[in-house]
C-alpha cells in the first residue's frame, strides 16, 4: 500500500492533477494499491472540475485515516 498525502497541497491545477494520476497508475503497475490523504473541500472540487479520474483511488480525508486504512488490509 502507497499513501500518497496532499494535506499541505493548497493549489491543484492541471499539472498537479496529472502527476498525482501517473504517480497512482506507476504505484498500480509495481503491484500496490494507492490510498489519497488529506483531500480538502477545495482540491476535491477542482479534481472533479478537472475531470480526474479517481475510481481507482482509496480516498481518507486525513493521513492518520489513510495508515489505519492500509493497516487494516493486512490483516
Amino acid at each position: 500500500t502507497v499513501i500518497i498525502d496532499i494535506t499541505g497541497v493548497r493549489l491543484v491545477d492541471s499539472h498537479v492533477a496529472s502527476a498525482l494520476m501517473q504517480a497512482a497508475r506507476a504505484t498500480r503497475l509495481l503491484g500496490a494499491q494507492v490510498v489519497l490523504t488529506g483531500i480538502r473541500a477545495e482540491v476535491a472540487q477542482t479534481l472533479v472540475r478537472l475531470g480526474s479520474n479517481l475510481e481507482d483511488l482509496i480516498t481518507k480525508s486525513t493521513l492518520q485515516s489513510g495508515i489505519a486504512y492500509a493497516i487494516s488490509q493486512k490483516s
